[in-house]
């Protein structure tokens, strides 16, 4: 990824344990909202590793919303452990995007109340959207858990103990429950997709692998040639 120095990149969950994350330097960094079974020491061990790891300048996008655990209520909280550059999108009262409002301009206002996030990858375009970007692209969007519903750890390019686990989250879904968790997915890409289209901004899928399909596919190393 040493290609994306250089580039304006948003990052998203712990992707500042990367290895070449002094080179890509990634200007913003989005964190959804933490939910259960999320606590406390997981947004402790979170921004621990975002203070230790961004030696640059990064704007935060930390989505908030009324769960009992919460960047926001944690910095109210403990006002010496604050980050920088720290912005929030409010999902309190957040909508989910359907085929009736997805073309809402205030569904897409990060300044007011935008529609809910099913993955952290929301956030990131529609922080990309709201600041006039016309192309964006999309790395490392595998979304293949339906290829192994069963496996619960290990589906992040960094060693399960260093980041944030998803196991005892991922425990908790049914087949039935990821089978409805992709439809809506897949269903609010589309609609994003459709939206952002007929306002200009083009939407890429760069990632290798994955069963992303709803974004054109573009190979990564030609970005850059």
């Amino acid at each position: 990824m040493k290609p994306l120095e250089g580039e304006l990149c948003i990052a998203v969950g712990d992707f500042y344990l990367h290895p070449d994350i002094d080179i890509i330097r990634p200007r913003y960094h989005c964190v959804a909202p933490y939910h259960h079974p999320f606590q406390t020491d997981a947004i402790q061990k979170r921004l621990t590793g975002l203070a230790r790891c961004y030696r640059h300048q990064v704007d935060y996008f930390f989505g908030h919303n009324l769960y009992p655990f919460s960047v926001y209520r944690y910095f109210s909280e403990n006002p010496d452990s604050t980050l920088p550059g720290v912005h929030y999108i409010n999902y309190s009262l957040g909508t989910e995007l359907n085929d009736e409002n997805h073309r809402h301009k205030q569904l897409w206002d990060i300044s007011g109340q935008p529609f809910a996030p099913r993955t952290v990858i929301y956030i990131a375009i529609q922080v990309a959207a709201y600041m006039g970007f016309t192309t964006i692209y999309l790395l490392g969007a595998d979304h293949d858990y339906l290829q192994d519903i069963h496996r619960v750890t290990n589906h992040h390019f960094y060693p399960e103990e260093q980041g944030i686990s998803d196991a005892d989250h991922l425990r908790g879904f049914s087949t039935e429950r990821w089978f409805e968790e992709y439809y809506f997915r897949w269903k609010q890409y589309r609609l994003i997709r459709q939206h952002l289209e007929s306002r200009g901004i083009h939407i890429y899928n760069a990632t290798r692998g994955g069963m992303l399909d709803v974004f054109p596919r573009v190979e990564y190393d030609k970005l850059f040639s």
